[in-house]
């Protein structure tokens, strides 16, 4: 079942609002997050805007999960030294 109507894409990093309408808000949003992931969105603040926030939470998330694998290779590095010992 369809549902149509209107449909806004609230952008949480620079609090823009896209507002679109469809007869298929669905399908419609679904092809929105496609063509933001892949770089082909017609609205190009709209890109630029997911480009920035997307990348900087990816890049965040990269940062923290180095550092976190970091830090067990000191702890295992100390427990091994412990056990030398």
């Amino acid at each position: 079942m369809n549902i149509s109507g209107v449909y806004a894409i609230w952008c949480n990093g620079n609090q823009k609002i896209y507002i679109g309408s469809s007869v298929d808000i669905l399908k419609r949003i679904n092809q929105h997050k496609r063509e933001l992931r892949t770089g082909k969105h017609h609205n190009p603040i709209l890109q630029r805007s997911w480009n920035k926030l997307w990348l900087g939470k990816k890049h965040s998330e990269e940062t923290k999960a180095k550092m976190r694998t970091t830090q067990a290779r000191k702890r295992e590095e100390r427990e091994a030294q412990k056990c030398a010992s």
